[in-house]
């Protein structure tokens, strides 16, 4: 019997979490597949004659429970807000318009992401382990989705870097890539199923099962946009922010512009449009955000919105398109 370590376990541990922020998040692997698979089962043999090593962030622990009934609901300590909407250039004319007002600035920044389209989800971290899924609900209270949210294989259970926080809350969204929804889709028509109407709505269905084996075969993905409470940042930029969760180990979108006039802000809008075809997943606009994170917080917000953020809308899709791709 080959006799393992503790020390050789942990090492073991860290090199697959080396290997899985290769891959999901910096798209560079350095390994084959199978060598990642031999790794892998290297893991599960030592948890299986040592069950005592294995703690809550172990790669191997991604669908070990399912719920019992239903979801319990859990309040946000900071409330997840949803965006005002704009359709058109003049909108987003009369936003910037509105953020030199309520600044009284005369030079002011923006941060543009892609809106994915998806579901807003919050989740929280304590010593760099993954604790909790919530999703936004009512934006002040959601379920509790730890179990189904802990299967998705981008999601690190263990984040590394320095200055990590005691307690990191962080704002993403979870959604289904494509390549999934449409295979789904055709597995559902097979069973003579109703089939999802678009990888949305595939992704809330999937995050509400009640098996957690059944959610990790629907292979939904997540990428992160912000932190919940930006007290302890070491940034004071929305755009920095990515790199800064980028730092931890946490997946996010590489597409964001900083941008200063409605020109810059548009041009990213038209490159974007042309983007929205060839990616993987689904987008349904691009988000505009005051770049500055302490201005953001003295804007504060009015009912559900946040005063410093808006997201400009493409046309919807042709949704008989959307089901079977």
């Amino acid at each position: 019997m080959i006799h393992f370590t503790h020390e050789r376990y942990e090492e073991l541990v860290a090199k697959i979490w080396h290997h899985n922020k290769l891959y999901y998040l910096d798209h560079a692997p350095m390994i084959s597949d199978q060598e990642y698979d031999v790794l892998f089962k290297q893991l599960e043999e030592m948890e299986k004659l040592h069950p005592e090593w294995i703690t809550p962030e172990s790669p191997t622990v991604r669908v070990n429970e399912s719920l019992s009934s239903g979801f319990k609901s859990v309040k946000h300590q900071t409330p997840m807000l949803s965006l005002a909407n704009t359709y058109s250039r003049e909108e987003v004319a009369e936003f910037i318009k509105r953020m030199h007002k309520l600044t009284g600035k005369e030079k002011l920044f923006y941060s543009c992401e892609l809106k994915m389209d998806g579901i807003a989800v919050s989740v929280c971290y304590e010593k760099g382990i993954f604790k909790r899924g919530v999703t936004r609900g009512d934006g002040k209270q959601g379920d509790e989705i730890t179990v189904n949210i802990k299967t998705i294989e981008s999601l690190p259970l263990r984040i590394y870097g320095e200055n990590i926080p005691e307690f990191l809350e962080v704002r993403g969204e979870v959604f289904m890539p494509l390549k999934a929804f449409y295979k789904i889709n055709q597995e559902r028509e097979l069973l003579g199923e109703d089939l999802f109407a678009n990888a949305r709505n595939a992704s809330a269905g999937s995050l509400k099962l009640l098996d957690a084996k059944e959610v990790a075969k629907r292979a939904l993905s997540i990428v992160f946009y912000g932190i919940a409470d930006e007290s302890n940042l070491q940034t004071n930029s929305q755009s920095e922010l990515h790199h800064y969760l980028n730092s931890f180990g946490l997946p996010t979108l590489p597409e964001v512009a900083k941008c200063e006039t409605l020109e810059e802000i548009w041009q990213f809008i038209d490159q974007v449009k042309a983007l929205r075809k060839t990616l993987p997943f689904e987008i349904d606009g691009v988000v505009i955000k005051l770049d500055d994170l302490k201005e953001q917080k003295r804007l504060g917000t009015t009912g559900k919105n946040p005063r410093y953020a808006i997201a400009y809308k493409f046309a919807a899709d042709d949704p008989k398109a959307m089901i079977k791709g």
